[in-house]
């Protein structure tokens, strides 16, 4: 028997606006109650019935119900060009409030009632922008994401740019870095993490091209690595190197000291290297000085490091170890860490960057963002006395500061006269502290500040 409360919220519904109806819908899907006593099955089958745009826009995006999910999905089959319908199909399949955790629920799964020639065939011509409406919904059906993995459940089906996309999409999912968090449940919980295995292993299996090196690169970067135990990480890197006649590969590798950042193929070597690390913590000296650049880059942006590490990092590999350090939380833990990394950051404005402060405004941006996230790290430390400042070179926050010091003198905006005390002593800090290329940009500001007011 229903019960009267259901009743009652059924009745009112079916009579109410679609504006109303959609404001209840998403109302709560935001409480995200499971058990939602107030709601059943037959309420979202009498709003079905309306036949309302908006209504079933609102049950696409927020019902939870496999059945609403796949009448409506059904209702605005591919083959339909219309907008209304486009939207229909996008809402349900980046659904997350379907319950993804039994093989019978969840998208893509719900939307085909288990029927895998169907989905099949519906992956074997799906879109760009479905595929990433349902790769990126947290709440995707496990047990088809860990078989899709795998090379079932519809991967055959797909061409070969179809899979990369959808490799491509998955990195951007949520679900891809979260722990397990259900109930004490061995099985749910392998599960859970046999998707971070099966993804792992596509490094295996997959053709080592630089197509599938940048998105599989993007995949494992963006992905927890912690949750499983895979045999000999490092050896597996060693598939991920451009051939010899493989041009942009080899261009992709160049990239990687000079502009400090692992993309493609490097990027896959990184990701392994950073799991081999996480297996066997014993592995990490050996992985910081491993002869490729890539496979070191691990230790720079995921591992702890020390203050002499820090700065022989720098020598070997410039800007890849200070972009990778400014980035990595461990190298802010200490101050003695954030000394050396200070020093590095700055080191590079004059030695890689040509004077420009891009090195440094990096480390002071990076460390602001670690004090908001960590500020136990950096309990009962200034930011340093002025001696400390003047041997470094100004950054752009100092440039700024000077500027808002400069508006507020009257005398300044008035008569476009003399500095006062406090702004000559400022400026003359400052210069102390810019190479000589920079006098030229300092001069250029106070000659607009002054021609503004």
């Amino acid at each position: 028997m229903r019960r009267h409360d259901v009743l009652i919220t059924e009745a009112e519904l079916v009579a109410s606006p679609p504006e109303r109806v959609y404001a209840v819908l998403e109302a709560r899907a935001a409480k995200r109650d499971r058990n939602d006593e107030g709601f059943d099955r037959e309420i979202e089958r009498g709003l079905l019935s309306r036949n309302d745009p908006l209504i079933d826009l609102a049950l696409a995006r927020f019902g939870k119900n496999d059945e609403t999910a796949a009448t409506l999905f059904k209702r605005s089959a591919t083959g339909s060009s219309g907008a209304h319908e486009q939207a229909l199909r996008l809402a349900v399949l980046s659904n997350a409030y379907l319950d993804g955790t039994f093989s019978i629920s969840g998208i893509p799964v719900a939307v085909f009632d288990s029927n895998a020639d169907e989905m099949s065939a519906w992956l074997s011509q799906a879109g760009d922008a479905e595929l990433y409406a349902m790769f990126t919904n947290p709440s995707i059906n496990q047990s088809f994401l860990r078989d899709f993995l795998e090379g079932k459940a519809g991967w055959p089906a797909m061409d070969e740019q179809r899979r990369l996309t959808s490799i491509q999409f998955l990195s951007s999912n949520k679900r891809m870095k979260e722990r397990y968090s259900g109930d004490m449940d061995g099985y749910a919980e392998y599960s859970h993490d046999s998707v971070y295995f099966a993804a792992w292993k596509l490094a295996e299996t997959l053709p080592a091209t630089r197509q599938w090196a940048i998105a599989l690169g993007s995949l494992l970067d963006a992905i927890r690595c912690d949750a499983l135990h895979m045999d000999d990480p490092l050896a597996i890197a060693e598939r991920w190197k451009p051939a010899s006649d493989d041009k942009d590969g080899q261009e992709d590798e160049a990239k990687l000291p000079k502009n400090g950042y692992a993309w493609g193929y490097p990027l896959v070597r990184k990701s392994l290297a950073h799991l081999a690390g996480k297996q066997k913590p014993e592995l990490k000296r050996q992985i910081l000085k491993h002869a490729d650049p890539a496979v070191r880059d691990a230790v720079y942006t995921y591992f702890d490091m020390k203050p002499d590490e820090i700065l022989a990092a720098y020598a070997t590999d410039k800007n890849l170890a200070v972009n990778s350090c400014q980035r990595n939380d461990y190298v802010w833990r200490t101050p003695e860490n954030r000394k050396a990394l200070r020093d590095i950051s700055w080191k590079a404005c004059g030695e890689l960057n040509n004077n420009y402060m891009d090195s440094a405004n990096a480390y002071n941006y990076h460390g602001e963002r670690q004090k908001k996230l960590h500020p136990d790290w950096f309990v009962g430390e200034e930011d340093g006395d002025d001696e400390d400042k003047a041997d470094m070179p100004a950054t752009k926050g100092d440039i700024a500061g000077l500027a808002e010091s400069l508006k507020a003198q009257d005398g300044f905006m008035r008569e476009h006269a003399n500095l006062s005390i406090q702004s000559g002593q400022q400026i003359s800090t400052i210069l102390a502290r810019l190479g000589w290329v920079w006098w030229f940009s300092l001069g250029a500001l106070v000659a607009s500040l002054a021609h503004r007011f």
